[in-house]
């Protein structure tokens, strides 16, 4: 299975749905020959789906026969979406703002463009179908999903979620009414000079770096 790599918007609209879900016949035999999975996990794969009248995906998940490295691009091929690498890709801040931070967080989803009409979000279990549900819903638009490994959607929260919770706590620590001051330094600031209008000079892991950007007058 080819893996696009994601990098921008035009990235996304590249992207073909619509393929044929894989056939459990097909999705085993392919198992075997890439050494994914040995002859005898298939065998008690296919004899957990008998005794439980399950699918396969859900045989494989119960017992955990493909590493968490190999499981989006094998539930891709199953489900006939795409399979994405997104790590180095720049979303658009009006796509981000479609979806609640805690839907992303819980259910590993990530809105990552726009295509004909549709919302594309990236999953890292797109056969979860609450987790789908729960996007669709927050989102109220139609959606595409595409499969992405975990760390890709970890990436994508780190950068854009977790950096607006920082700077949504900087600026409430900017509206305190405490009797500090922004723009200047504290007191135990070596430097005795005004910051910048960016904030403090020293970079935050500096040990003498002003928290929140808030700086007692001297």
């Amino acid at each position: 299975m080819t893996t696009s790599v994601i990098r921008c918007a035009e990235d996304v609209a590249k992207l073909e749905f619509g393929r044929p879900a894989g056939s459990d016949a097909h999705m085993l035999r392919e198992l075997v020959e890439s050494d994914v999975v040995s002859a005898d996990a298939i065998r008690d794969v296919v004899t957990y789906r008998r005794q439980h009248n399950t699918d396969l995906l859900d045989a494989i998940e119960q017992l955990d026969v493909v590493n968490e490295q190999h499981r989006p691009e094998l539930i891709a091929k199953k489900l006939g979406i795409p399979f994405v690498r997104i790590d180095e890709l720049s979303v658009d801040p009006a796509i981000v703002e479609l979806l609640p931070a805690n839907i992303a967080i819980r259910h590993r989803v990530f809105p990552i463009g726009r295509a004909n009409g549709y919302i594309i979000i990236a999953a890292s279990s797109p056969a979860d179908r609450e987790s789908i549900t729960a996007a669709t819903f927050a989102i109220g638009h139609p959606i595409e999903v595409v499969a992405t490994h975990d760390r890709d959607i970890q990436k994508l929260i780190d950068a854009h979620f977790l950096l607006l919770e920082e700077q949504n706590l900087i600026s409430e620590l900017g509206d305190d009414n405490s009797g500090t001051k922004t723009g200047r330094y504290r007191n135990a600031c070596p430097a005795k000079t005004d910051c910048t209008a960016g904030g403090c000079n020293y970079p935050s892991s500096h040990p003498d770096a002003c928290i929140g950007y808030q700086y007692p007058a001297p």
